[in-house]
């Protein structure tokens, strides 16, 4: 007979699993390793019964309402007293939030090193994009507003590549207005600040489809939860990728004269500050002296 604890079978999403023979047992939930998917004789249980040992062996657990989970798992055989094979136990470990944290920081470091092989933002963020999947969710979109305000979609990306193909062209022509309300991307946009709704309802897609085809794409798409994060751009200066002093004064990358401009604004600043006149200006009312502000000043540009 087959038994499974309670907190195992609700991993496996069969609570309500009878005991049952191992022969007859047809689980609901599927199982990977490596990505392939293993027959029910392939079960470490299973194995187990015929005589093996399996330890720490890495499963995904692919449940019947599609979540999966990842467990660590060991099987070894029961001997009765003739050593003869009588049954087996099984053990599961649920690593799944520690798999995910690992993944979600390899990303983090692939989309890190992304950012700063190109100056080309449109081609290095629709790469970051992509990276997120499936990594840190099942799709990505990636929407940049140009100068006149109008919002582009540079990417689109799902961890089903049938999928993908068949909604890229929907997904790219609707690509969200900051003016719409109801729609989380639109609300990030015009407000500039990360927009989370941990379960895309039915109701919750009707509000924020404008149309009959913006619904159906939204339906097909499969979004059960969404994050929304604006992007912010830091400006930085391309001397910073130089690899020496040298290169930095006389190479390609030289700003020699951009550097001198802002250092004879720091002249400027002195002479301000010797010249007396500084009762309203910020920093000088506390007596701080002219040169801890050249100094200050010095650090802030």
């Amino acid at each position: 007979t087959l038994r499974i604890n309670p907190p195992f079978a609700e991993l496996l999403g069969e609570p309500g699993a009878p005991p049952a023979s191992a022969e007859q047992y047809w689980p609901v939930h599927r199982l990977r390793r490596d990505g392939r998917e293993l027959s029910p004789e392939e079960y470490p249980i299973r194995r187990a019964l015929r005589g093996e040992t399996v330890v720490g062996e890495e499963l995904d657990v692919v449940r019947a309402d599609g979540r999966v989970a990842t467990v660590l798992s060991s099987a070894a055989p029961l001997y009765d007293r003739s050593g003869r094979t009588r049954g087996a136990v099984g053990t599961f470990l649920d690593i799944t939030t520690r798999r995910r944290q690992e993944s979600a920081q390899r990303v983090l470091a692939d989309a890190s090193a992304a950012l700063n092989s190109s100056l080309d933002y449109a081609h290095t963020l629709a790469t970051v994009g992509r990276m997120a999947v499936p990594g840190l969710a099942d799709y990505c979109l990636v929407d940049l507003v140009d100068d006149s305000g109008r919002v582009q979609r540079v990417e689109f990306a799902h961890r089903d590549r049938a999928k993908e193909d068949a909604l890229r062209e929907a997904s790219i022509s609707h690509a969200p207005d900051p003016r719409w309300t109801g729609h989380p991307i639109s609300r990030t946009l015009r407000r500039g600040e990360p927009t989370f709704i941990p379960e895309m309802t039915a109701d919750a897609l009707d509000d924020v489809a404008r149309d009959p085809v913006h619904l159906a794409y939204l339906r097909a798409l499969g979004c059960r939860s969404l994050v929304s994060a604006p992007l912010i751009v830091v400006l930085y200066d391309r001397a910073f990728r130089v690899d020496s002093w040298k290169a930095l004064v006389a190479g390609p990358h030289s700003r020699i004269g951009f550097y001198l401009a802002l250092f004879a604004t720091e002249l400027w600043l002195v002479a301000l500050v010797a010249s007396g006149a500084r009762d309203s200006t910020a920093g000088f009312a506390a007596g701080m002296p002219w040169y801890e502000y050249l100094y200050s000043q010095a650090w802030a540009i």
